[in-house]
């Protein structure tokens, strides 16, 4: 039956294939919004576990490549430091604001909004690529 969540055997299988891509997804380009989203909304998790599980993702991920960029690429700069000190503020207005509209969204309707905006994503990117 269509919207199942998907079966126990089936779904160790979907976080290894998930993990793996996005994992290298995040090394190569940082793209792996559509991907972890994708896999999110197949396990149906509600918007709080989606929201958290996705936090833990990110962080532990970019945790794991910091010293990549500082070590070997040397990608991360006193330009690139400044670039996230300047935009700091804004980017902690907008969690504010995503924490607030996260409260106040019905389940359903912050899924199709996480449908179509990793959808979008996954576009432009393969759009930008032409």
């Amino acid at each position: 039956r269509a919207g199942r969540v998907i079966k126990k055997r089936n779904k160790h299988f979907l976080f290894f294939f998930f993990g793996l891509v996005s994992g290298l997804a995040a090394m190569i380009g940082h793209a792996t919004g559509p991907l972890i989203s994708t896999l999110f909304i197949l396990q149906r998790f509600p918007k709080k576990q989606f929201v958290s599980t996705y936090v833990w993702f990110c962080f532990l991920t970019d945790l794991i490549k910091i010293p990549f960029h500082i070590y070997i690429w040397h990608s991360i700069t006193s330009q690139s430091l400044l670039l996230g000190l300047y935009t700091s503020p804004f980017m902690v207005a907008g969690a504010f604001l995503g924490f607030w509209l996260v409260k106040k969204l019905p389940d359903r309707i912050y899924k199709n909004i996480i449908i179509t905006l990793s959808s979008l994503s996954a576009i432009i990117l393969l759009l930008y690529q032409l």
